[in-house]
């Protein structure tokens, strides 16, 4: 079973979606911890993984050796993949 690490960035980002949204985000999460990669995807030509979770994407960076999953970023689709919100 991998840990769950929440960023303060991330949290930050977490607050500000409506109770719904954030809910299914938490629960999505929760859920990953057991077979993260049922729910992540590595994203194309970086060391980031995403999660798809309606219209928003969470991004997040899983060490496989210490079994963590360190959530980065949510953010809605259409701003996710923009070059200015890259995080490596």
């Amino acid at each position: 079973m991998y840990e769950l690490y929440i960023t303060m960035s991330f949290a930050k980002e977490l607050k500000k979606l409506n109770n719904k949204e954030r809910e299914r985000i938490k629960e999505k999460l929760k859920s990953s911890k057991e077979a993260p990669f049922r729910y992540f995807e590595r994203m194309t030509a970086s060391s980031l993984f995403k999660m798809r979770i309606g219209k928003y994407r969470v991004r997040a960076r899983i060490n496989l050796t210490k079994k963590e999953i360190w959530p980065l970023s949510v953010k809605l689709r259409k701003n996710a993949y923009k070059k200015h919100n890259k995080l490596e």
